[in-house]
């Protein structure tokens, strides 16, 4: 396993955000991953994991890792987190998770977030809106949205699976909820270990980002409209072009 030196000081650094600490505030309890996509946060071309698992991976293609985000150019720039034999991402129909990012693209599919082989969950960018689906025993089930989000503009976009709930799936676009379900409003069993996680394509390598990232995190458990809107409005007060 590769060693990554991290400069101390980082850990210093008091996180906040909407007002919320990173040692006490909800929005950062169950926290998985977060990776921040900024040259503060990456280590040449090793993104450094904020969340308590400290995934730190290797970006593959050539990303540009800038003071404020991270550019994807479409020619196989992704990130491969590896989780084929912990499984930190491997959830299943009786649970929760959440993922967010903020992103600004102008192309109408592609590739946000991925788990999925021949069972699994995705978050993507389709015909320019956001779609979230997971592929269970059943078939797949699509998420999607009416609000256009290829428009060259940043955007928040958290997506909510929630297995206490009915509807079972939500999407937040910039704090607001907007979600149309398409097939049945649950879901069955999709959990498939042995996958790894992989941010800005699909896990066979295709719908690859051509846009930016900033702040991709997930959870395992449901986040709420309130945490959507803590994250959206620390989008506004972020230096983001």
């Amino acid at each position: 396993m590769q060693t990554i030196k991290i400069n101390p000081a980082l850990t210093a650094i008091k996180t906040t955000v909407g007002g919320q600490s990173f040692a006490t505030g909800d929005l950062f309890k169950n926290l998985l991953l977060w990776f921040p996509l900024t040259t503060e946060w990456a280590n040449g071309t090793t993104v450094l994991d904020r969340g308590p698992k400290k995934l730190h991976t290797a970006v593959s293609g050539n990303p540009v890792i800038g003071a404020n985000f991270t550019t994807f150019d479409g020619t196989g720039d992704w990130i491969n987190v590896v989780d084929s034999v912990n499984n930190f991402f491997n959830f299943t129909n009786t649970g929760a998770f959440t993922t967010h990012v903020y992103i600004k693209t102008l192309t109408a599919g592609i590739g946000v977030f991925s788990r999925r082989s021949t069972y699994g969950w995705l978050s993507q960018i389709r015909l320019g809106k956001c779609d979230c689906f997971i592929d269970d025993v059943g078939g797949n089930k699509n998420t999607t949205n009416t609000i256009t989000v290829n428009d060259g503009v940043w955007h928040s976009i958290m997506f909510v699976f929630d297995s206490s709930t009915n509807p079972m799936r939500r999407i937040f676009v910039d704090g607001e909820v907007d979600t149309i379900i398409s097939g049945s409003a649950t879901v069955g069993a999709f959990a498939q270990a042995g996958i790894d996680l992989r941010i800005g394509a699909t896990n066979a390598g295709g719908s690859v980002l051509v846009g930016s990232l900033r702040d991709a995190m997930i959870w395992n458990m449901a986040k709420t409209q309130a945490d959507a809107r803590i994250l959206t409005k620390q989008m506004q007060s972020l230096n983001l072009a």
